[in-house]
């Protein structure tokens, strides 16, 4: 009976080409994947766009584009101002339609699923985005109805509050009822039905002269007073020095005398003081003569 003999080199051989197949056939695929899925990925590009750079100016509200190649999947983020976005931006598969919302130039920037980004500026000069800010004046426990705010598209309008407590406002059909609380400002915002944003100022001064070097005040926050300094002095007022975190807003001004046209003949020191900071402030004004006053302003 004959034996065959198998050759050990041989052995050695075929054992090193199966644990060479074996090792390498997972990677190899994995990295057959990875290629395929950098060969598919695309540049992201629209019929009108040149990153930002420059804008196209429209008469109308609305501006619409295409998605001329890209990866799917698109989001838009849009250029605001003090928290209100500029437009609003809608995708009906490939088409982008951007509906503008203020007059200033929008930056908006397309992404897709790949996070490929185009950018492109667009502005409006529709007549209907030039929008005035409104701004109404309301005396402690009065009530008043402004039915005089019409703007941009038209209503149903929508009033939100930003800031200060010292009047409630609300909507009453198409006009607004404001009453008043006490000395101070509110501040709010009131959006057309589109969506274009103006503001919407309750303002309730206290105005008061200054008869005496020293005076004492015990004021609200978000709150605007005016001094009259003509009693000391008329005009050359400096501001000399303040302590304190209470004020963000000093100034003194010569009003102009709604009449004549022609400033009056006193300055008055304008005070607004923060929305939040409790405490008190101390302001050393000085006059041209040499005179002298102190004005403390206390927030609790």
């Amino acid at each position: 009976m004959m034996r065959y003999s198998f050759p050990r080199y041989a052995f050695l051989i075929l054992s090193s080409i199966i644990l060479l197949f074996g090792c390498t056939a997972q990677p190899l695929e994995e990295i057959y994947h990875v290629k395929n899925e950098q060969d598919d990925l695309k540049e992201l590009i629209l019929s009108s766009t040149d990153n930002g750079d420059q804008e196209v100016v429209t008469d109308q509200l609305t501006y619409a584009l295409e998605v001329l190649e890209g990866n799917g999947d698109y989001t838009a983020s849009i250029s605001e101002f003090d928290g209100d976005p500029d437009a609003k931006v809608t995708f009906d598969r490939n088409r982008i339609t951007v509906d503008i919302l203020s007059l200033r130039s929008v930056l908006v920037t397309i992404t897709d699923k790949k996070k490929q980004k185009a950018s492109f500026r667009v502005r409006s000069t529709h007549p209907s985005l030039h929008v005035p800010n409104f701004n109404t004046h309301v005396e402690i426990g009065d009530s008043i109805i402004r039915n005089d705010v019409q703007f941009g598209a038209g209503g149903p309008y929508t009033l939100t509050h930003i800031r200060g407590d010292a009047a409630d406002a609300v909507m009453v059909n198409n006009g607004i009822k404001v009453v008043g609380k006490k000395y101070g400002n509110t501040y709010y915002k009131i959006a057309d039905k589109r969506g274009t944003v103006t503001r919407f100022d309750v303002i309730n001064p206290l105005n008061i002269s200054l008869t005496d070097d020293f005076l004492r005040l015990e004021l609200n926050n978000t709150m605007t007073t005016w001094i009259n300094l003509g009693g000391l002095g008329g005009v050359g007022w400096i501001i000399d020095n303040s302590f304190g975190a209470v004020i963000q807003n000093l100034r003194i001004i010569r009003l102009i005398d709604s009449s004549t046209l022609q400033p009056v003949d006193y300055e008055s020191l304008y005070i607004e003081t923060s929305d939040h900071a409790k405490g008190m402030e101390t302001i050393y004004l000085k006059h041209e003569s040499g005179k002298t006053a102190v004005i403390q302003v206390q927030i609790k």
